[in-house]
């Protein structure tokens, strides 16, 4: 299979239209994306500068990927992990192979149902932890590109909220964690303009045509408009295996996937938010707000108010940083008893 010419990534504060930007790209014959599987920025601290990958390496790489998706399933894609791995240990093997081309490999096995994408230029990757380490991507991946997705925080905390996820639905908390993410991610793009575009989720919505087209160009491509949904038309809920005790979870996740673009979320915050959460959210994230053109009301309260709910979600982000530095095996270890415990490797 021939594998594309660079990954580029979209990066963004989770439920922010990162699986909807996704989707759409998607529709481009040109462009692969791949679901979230994470192993890119499992092993990249360890490995970033490595050439040489021995078959005890591979299994440890799949083992990783076999695990994460019994939270995130290959909706939308087919994936054969026995082939793929056999095929990636021959790639590797006696090969002087850099951590990039490893990637690409991999990446480019995942099949997107009712598309072929062999002939793909560019591979985009996307997962909101990648936010976090967009300066560690880009010093490996060094001719890649991000596609920043941004969200008014009002109508993000509301989706967090209503979102059945292994992560607290509190609103003080997210807003905290929405500061974090969207100051890193501005910070990178003010460092590295020539290779970030800005989207805002309510421009996707209202106008997709005309911000596909600036994507597909940004990417280097020619500008296609087909809205013709094939990947995730024929996605069953039924088809995959889902844990016991997590229904609820997989059932939103199917939902999302097959849902249109959708623009009366994008003021649904207004009703589906207390008042105190209003003010909550403007007193914490107003102020970024503002340099993407989100007005907070009126009613706003010292930030230091929810200065509790700030610890929480620093701790939070620094855990994402203290894990990313730890070595492969035992980062593994750790997924495998964390998902042992919440029950998601049952009859595995």
């Amino acid at each position: 299979m021939q594998t594309a010419k660079e990954i580029c990534f979209i990066i963004g504060m989770g439920r922010s239209g990162t699986t909807l930007l996704s989707k759409l790209l998607n529709r481009h014959p040109e462009i692969h994306c791949t679901p979230e599987a994470v192993f890119l920025i499992f092993f990249l601290h360890t490995w970033r500068n490595k050439k040489r990958f021995s078959k005890e390496d591979i299994d440890l790489v799949f083992d990783q990927i076999k695990w994460f998706s019994y939270t995130h399933p290959w909706a939308g894609w087919n994936f054969d992990v026995e082939k793929t791995k056999k095929q990636t240990q021959d790639f590797v093997k006696d090969n002087i192979v850099t951590y990039p081309e490893l990637c690409k490999f991999i990446c480019s096995h995942f099949e997107v149902i009712g598309q072929d994408k062999s002939k793909a230029k560019v591979i985009v990757d996307k997962n909101p932890s990648y936010t976090l380490f967009t300066d560690k991507i880009s010093e490996t991946f060094t001719n890649s590109k991000f596609i920043y997705i941004v969200r008014d925080y009002r109508a993000n905390m509301l989706s967090r909220k209503e979102n059945v996820d292994l992560r607290s639905p509190e609103v003080r908390h997210n807003a905290w964690l929405w500061n974090f993410f969207n100051s890193r991610a501005l910070h990178f793009m003010r460092e590295n303009r020539h290779k970030v575009l800005l989207v805002k989720y309510e421009d996707l919505v209202t106008d997709t045509e005309k911000q596909m087209k600036a994507i597909f160009g940004f990417l280097g491509l020619d500008p296609v408009t087909d809205t013709a949904n094939t990947q995730y038309a024929e996605v069953k809920e039924a088809e995959h295996s889902i844990p016991a005790g997590h229904e609820a979870r997989f059932k939103k996740k199917y939902d999302d996937l097959n849902r249109p673009v959708n623009v009366d979320r994008i003021d649904a915050w207004k009703t589906g938010l207390t008042e105190e959460e209003i003010t909550a959210c403007n007193s914490i994230c107003g102020d970024l707000g503002k340099e993407f053109g989100y007005l907070p009301g009126l009613k706003t309260k010292p930030a230091s108010t929810y200065m509790s709910f700030y610890l929480k979600a620093k701790k939070e982000v620094m855990k994402e940083r203290f894990i990313y530095s730890l070595g492969p095996e035992t980062k593994l270890k750790r997924l495998k008893k964390v998902y042992t415990t919440l029950g998601y490797n049952k009859g595995k």
